[in-house]
């Protein structure tokens, strides 16, 4: 009797505990931080987490690992470190417009970056470029779809932003991009594919009055043999995964970064807003 009645007691005492759980999950779903919802919430929220609803210059930086591929066999390749400076206003038509440049360096294992690299595959030792995009502006539409601040004849472009998703205090964007750029004379086109998940906190970024937000970053392509490798028709692909940080300090760009920009791009390192000046300066997109 005394045993059961224990039980009982403790059965009841379980139950109790229960369901004070239950009722503090209850107070914390409806303390909760609603998501972006409507398609201009959506905007603004990628917009914090990518960039910032003012126009200071933001930096964006990545390190990733390139690998060529042969059926279906990864062959490590180089490393690159890259790094954005962004400034963001409103669009005239809706949504914004994004100028920005990117400065990138391919380097060993190590980080040491690299003039020259012996391919793999050839044996062949090639010249490697700076890498990087010149100041250009892309538009993000209303509908979350960008287009690019000039036509470029024969390309195709699909780049966009899929709806985010959002768990607890945690929300996501996946950007989407697909590139084919015209075949040169006698050459193929070239494919770039490319899929960038951006993560930070909810409560950061539906936050009132916020105009920036950073967010961590990883992202997967799937490219083309780049040019300069001079592997001509040969069959297979690029493949490059990733991590990186948008809005993040000075203090957290790589290293390795850096140094490249001393020794190749001191100028830009100093003066970012004047690099981008040309384009940010020219007449807005209508």
């Amino acid at each position: 009797m005394g045993f059961e009645l224990k039980r009982r007691d403790a059965l009841l005492a379980a139950a109790g505990v229960g369901a004070v759980a239950l009722a503090r999950a209850d107070m914390a779903d409806a303390k909760a931080v609603a998501g972006p919802a409507t398609m201009e919430q959506q905007l603004r929220a990628y917009i914090l987490m990518r960039g910032a609803l003012d126009d200071r210059v933001v930096t964006g930086w990545a390190h990733a690992r390139y690998f060529g591929m042969v059926d279906a066999e990864a062959t490590p390749l180089f490393d690159v470190y890259s790094a954005t400076f962004t400034r963001y206003r409103p669009a005239a038509a809706g949504g914004f417009e994004a100028v920005g440049a990117e400065f990138a360096f391919f380097t060993d294992s190590e980080g040491k970056v690299l003039d020259t690299f012996r391919n793999p595959y050839t044996g062949e030792r090639v010249t490697i470029p700076v890498g990087g995009l010149p100041p250009s502006k892309l538009i993000i539409q209303p509908n979350l779809k960008f287009k690019l601040g000039r036509d470029v004849p024969g390309l195709e472009f699909d780049h966009h932003i899929e709806p985010a998703v959002v768990r607890g205090n945690d929300i996501w964007f996946n950007e989407v991009t697909h590139v084919v750029q015209p075949a040169p004379p006698g050459g193929k086109a070239f494919r770039y594919n490319e899929v960038l998940t951006m993560h930070a906190p909810l409560d950061a970024v539906m936050k009132r009055g916020a105009l920036a937000v950073q967010s961590e970053v990883s992202f997967t392509i799937a490219c083309s043999w780049r040019p300069w490798l001079k592997l001509g028709d040969k069959p297979g692909h690029m493949m490059c995964v990733g991590i990186g940080r948008m809005n993040g300090s000075p203090d957290s760009l790589p290293p390795e970064w850096v140094a490249g920009m001393k020794a190749k791009r001191p100028k830009e390192l100093a003066d970012p807003k004047a690099v981008l000046a040309p384009v940010w300066d020219a007449r807005p997109a209508s």
